[in-house]
């Protein structure tokens, strides 16, 4: 993917502020330059004025054929004071006043004191000023679009490494064994920031492996002595020699440890469907699997005296079946468990869309907690927190995107399942 490097409107307000000013610097150096250059004309003019009068001795006949003006006129003391000014002049061949600059001196000739002006018009000064202020407007324009391209040239080669980095860090999955590939680069900085972020996914990854085989362990241990207390408790309930309270006490310790064992049960196989065990794939027919599951949780409906409605029209899914049949016994246990007596549940099926709609006890759920580890109404200490995780993991191992909405008109819980 090519690397595009975006110039902010800091950057380009800077660019313009200083285009302006200068283009603006530019104008009046150059202005200035060029009525430096007229004036010393004018003095040059002035030379060759003072060198005739010195070989002749007389003030020189002017046949001005231009728009150069000298002018002599008598003066009445000596005038030894030396000035430029710029002034308005009529220029009569093209019957328009124009900016002229005047050079006015003192000259003596023959005992005679003059006062002499040369003046030249600014109009071919003005022409030249118009044409070298676009010439160097055009250059800097070209001067800073070079800069630009070859900066943003400069900033590509740059931080290539940085963003192919950072690319590498977004494929990262702590659960998964995917091996990160950085670029190699000369920039010590970047060099350090790979071999940190290197060293930190690193140590991460071993992190997650260690505390993944750690639950698996411990799941599978717990199991065996789950089993054995578990026996162990079915044989004193069944002694006919207990009383009343130490069969009460047998019952709650009993109730607890098919918590205990269903809980355990569900932290392995949330383990076994991060260690990816279920990659095995086929087609699915899902009308035939929700058509089964119906079957089999109907009875279960039934005590529960809840309506079903279903809607299903034929949809495939490839996906393991060991996971699909699991997200359909999570979804309508749910839909029973956490239903009222008399209540509702609809099923609808169509191609790429299979929605569970219920009743429930209690009113909606906290959307951004919900597919969370046990997270569960604090009314419902009986509910282990588990389920819906396990439907939102099995969801990320098959391609589904799973959401949950609430129907405040009918008081149902929506999940809808689109892949």
């Amino acid at each position: 993917m090519r690397l595009i490097v975006k110039y902010n409107w800091y950057t380009i307000s800077v660019m313009i502020a200083l285009f302006i000013l200068s283009s603006v610097v530019s104008f009046f150096l150059i202005k200035k330059a060029l009525a430096n250059e007229l004036d010393v004309s004018l003095l040059r003019v002035k030379q060759r004025v003072q060198t005739y009068v010195n070989e002749h001795h007389e003030i020189p006949v002017i046949n001005s054929l231009d728009d150069e003006k000298i002018e002599f006129k008598v003066a009445d003391q000596a005038y030894s004071s030396q000035s430029f000014v710029t002034i308005e002049q009529f220029i009569k061949e093209q019957h328009k006043m124009h900016i002229s600059r005047r050079l006015t001196y003192g000259l003596p000739v023959n005992g005679k004191n003059y006062i002499v002006t040369i003046t030249n018009p600014l109009e071919g000064t003005k022409h030249m000023i118009t044409a070298m202020f676009q010439i160097t407007i055009v250059t800097i324009l070209l001067l800073i679009l070079f800069v630009l391209t070859i900066n943003r040239r400069l900033m590509e080669n740059l931080w290539a490494p940085f963003y192919q980095s950072v690319n590498q860090l977004k494929q990262f999955s702590i659960s998964e064994s995917n091996t990160l590939h950085f670029p190699t680069t000369d920039t010590i900085e970047f060099n350090f920031l790979i071999e940190n972020i290197r060293s930190t996914t690193k140590k991460a990854t071993e992190g997650y492996r260690i505390l993944k085989e750690f639950t698996e362990n411990a799941s599978h241990e717990i199991q065996t002595p789950l089993a054995i207390i578990g026996s162990q408790l079915d044989l004193l309930v069944q002694d006919e020699g207990l009383n009343y309270e130490q069969s009460e006490h047998l019952i709650i310790a009993y109730q607890a440890l098919k918590r205990l064992s269903k809980l355990n049960q569900s932290l392995l196989l949330i383990a076994k469907i991060d260690n990816q065990q279920f990659q095995k794939t086929s087609h699915i027919d899902l009308r035939d699997k929700v058509e089964d599951k119906i079957k089999e949780f109907n009875e279960l409906w039934l005590s529960k005296n809840i309506a079903i409605r279903a809607n299903l029209s034929d949809a495939y899914i490839d996906a393991s079946p060991e996971l699909i049949d699991i997200m359909l016994n999570n979804l309508f246990s749910n839909a029973c468990k956490h239903n009222l007596i008399d209540g509702t549940a609809n099923i609808e099926l169509k191609t790429g869309h299979l929605t569970v709609m219920n009743t429930g006890k209690y009113g909606p759920l906290d959307t951004s907690k919900i597919f969370h580890r046990f997270y569960k109404e604090e009314n419902d200490p009986g509910n282990n927190g588990l389920g819906l995780s396990i439907i939102k993991k099995v969801c990320e191992q098959s391609g589904i995107s799973p959401n949950y909405g609430f129907n405040g008109d009918s008081g149902e819980h929506v999940f809808t399942l689109v892949w």
